[in-house]
């Protein structure tokens, strides 16, 4: 969107990893291509991505979560902050593995066709 490397604070990653996104990578891409506008261009805030913070785990597991960090390394690090190119990669792996491999159903869990799972792991060098 020509925003160049423009990053992740540490909340919108938390909010983005516990959202439960009903409208899987639509929502996703929805919710990131917002806060590319509202941001100023290096950083995301979690309210630049106009989701509503969870107060509570999950009633159900999520098939593919990424970890977090803990609250001890929270404390002794400054905030972190992640890459979209790099959190988009890690969904791509942790899906791959939830699905033992099959790249149809880790396509389907992420809402891709199996045409753009492949180019995306072409772009990301996570080919056989």
């Amino acid at each position: 969107m020509g925003k160049g490397n423009c990053r992740l604070s540490e909340a919108a990653r938390e909010a983005l990893l516990t959202h439960r996104w009903p409208g899987n990578i639509r929502e996703l891409q929805n919710a990131i291509e917002r806060a590319l506008i509202m941001s100023d261009g290096t950083l995301i805030w979690a309210a630049e991505l106009g989701i509503s913070p969870r107060r509570h785990a999950p009633a159900e597991p999520q098939a593919f979560s990424l970890p977090s960090s803990s609250a001890a390394s929270a404390r002794s690090q400054p905030p972190s902050v992640h890459s979209l190119a790099d959190l988009e990669r890690r969904a791509i792996a942790d899906a791959l593995a939830g699905a033992n491999g099959n790249k149809s159903r880790a396509a389907a869990a992420l809402g891709l066709t199996r045409f753009q799972l492949y180019a995306r792991l072409k772009r990301f060098g996570l080919t056989d």
